[in-house]
C-alpha cells in the first residue's frame, strides 16, 4: 500500500494486512520512510502485526472458482489511471460484499482454465492476440461482463478494433442529461463520475445510449429515463453483458454498493459460484500488547 499525504491509523495497518492475507500473501515487506521518528506507533504496529501473523496457522485459501476479473495494464498506462476505481470496485463487490472467490487475469497471466465468467472493468486498449483470446472465451461458451463502454476501441498502435461492433452489436452515442443511477428490477444501481484518469471524460459521467438494440438483446438495466443501459446478448456459444455507462468512475460503490450487490449475485448464481465464503470474514485481532522498546531502534 502506498499511503501518501497523511498518517495512517493503527487500525489501517491491521485492515491492510488482513486484506493481503485473504488474497494469499506469503510475506510482509514493510516500508515506512522516517516512520520511526515521525510516527513510532505505526512503526511499532508493523512489528506487532508481523509477530502476530508469524504465530498463526496459514489461512485456507479457496482453490476453485468459475469467475475472473481482467486487469488491463494497457488501460492503466494509456489512461494514466491513478485510482483503478473500476477494477477495485469490482473486486470489492465480488469479494467483500458477495463473499465469492475469483482470480485476476491480465495480458501476461491469461489463464481462464475453469473460468465461466470474466468481468472486464476497463479494456479500451488491446492488441490482436489479446482480443482474440477474450472473444474466443465468449465464443466457446463463456460470459463477458463488460463495464467499459469504450471496450475494444483501440489497438496499442492507435488503430481501431473491428471486432468492437461484433461484440456490442450497436453503435453508441454520447448520452446527455443522464441521471446518477440505473434501474435494475427493484434495485437502484448508483453511478459515479470518472476520476483520476488523464483523458477527456475525467470529471464527467461517462454514459452512452445504444443507437439500436442488437437483435435478441435482453435489457438488464435502464437509465432513469427508461432507455437501455446494460444489455445481455448472445455471442457464439456464450454471451456478453455490456454496460453503456462506466458505473465505477470512483470507488464509492465499493463502500456503498446499493443494488450492485444484487447485480453481481445474479451473475454468480448463473455460473453456480459459491458466496459468503468464510475467508472474507477474516480480520486480524487488534494488537493490544507491545513488545518492542522503540528507543532501542533510534
Amino acid at each position: 500500500v502506498n499511503y501518501c499525504g497523511g498518517t495512517p491509523e493503527r487500525a489501517d495497518l491491521g485492515e491492510w494486512a488482513s486484506q493481503a492475507l485473504k488474497n494469499g500473501l506469503d510475506q510482509f515487506t514493510w516500508y515506512a520512510q522516517d516512520a520511526l521518528d515521525t510516527n513510532p506507533e505505526i512503526f511499532n504496529e508493523a512489528f506487532e502485526i508481523s509477530r502476530q501473523v508469524a504465530k498463526m496457522p496459514r489461512l485456507k485459501i479457496p482453490k476453485n472458482t468459475s469467475t475472473a476479473i481482467y486487469f488491463s495494464d494497457y488501460d492503466r498506462w494509456g489512461l494514466n489511471e491513478g485510482g483503478t476505481h473500476p477494477t477495485y470496485t469490482t473486486y470489492a463487490l465480488l469479494g467483500e460484499h458477495l463473499g465469492s472467490w475469483f482470480r485476476f487475469v491480465s495480458k501476461n497471466q491469461f489463464d481462464l482454465t475453469g473460468i465461466k465468467q470474466l468481468y472486464i472493468p476497463r479494456m479500451r486498449y488491446s492488441d490482436p492476440e489479446l482480443t482474440k483470446k477474450i472473444l474466443d472465451f465468449a465464443r466457446n461458451g463463456g460470459t463477458l461482463v463488460i463495464f467499459d463502454p469504450t471496450f475494444l476501441t483501440y489497438n496499442i498502435d492507435g488503430s481501431s478494433i473491428a471486432e468492437r461492433d461484433q461484440v456490442i452489436g450497436s453503435k453508441l452515442v454520447k448520452k446527455t442529461g443522464a441521471s446518477m443511477s440505473l434501474k435494475y428490477g427493484k434495485n437502484t444501481l448508483p453511478l459515479a463520475q470518472v476520476r483520476h484518469i488523464s483523458t477527456e471524460e475525467n470529471g464527467s459521467l461517462h454514459a452512452f445510449d445504444f443507437v439500436k438494440l442488437p437483435a435478441g438483446a435482453k435489457v438488464l438495466a435502464t437509465y432513469q429515463d427508461g432507455k437501455p443501459a446494460i444489455i445481455e446478448k448472445s455471442f457464439g456459444k456464450g454471451k456478453v453483458i455490456f454496460s453503456a455507462v462506466q458505473p465505477f468512475g470512483t470507488s464509492d460503490a465499493a463502500i456503498a454498493p446499493g443494488g450492485w450487490k444484487a447485480f453481481v449475485a445474479d451473475r454468480a448464481r448463473a455460473v453456480n459460484e459459491k458466496c459468503n465464503l468464510d475467508i472474507w470474514y477474516f480480520q486480524l485481532p487488534e494488537v493490544k500488547e507491545k513488545h518492542f522498546n522503540l528507543t532501542a531502534f533510534k
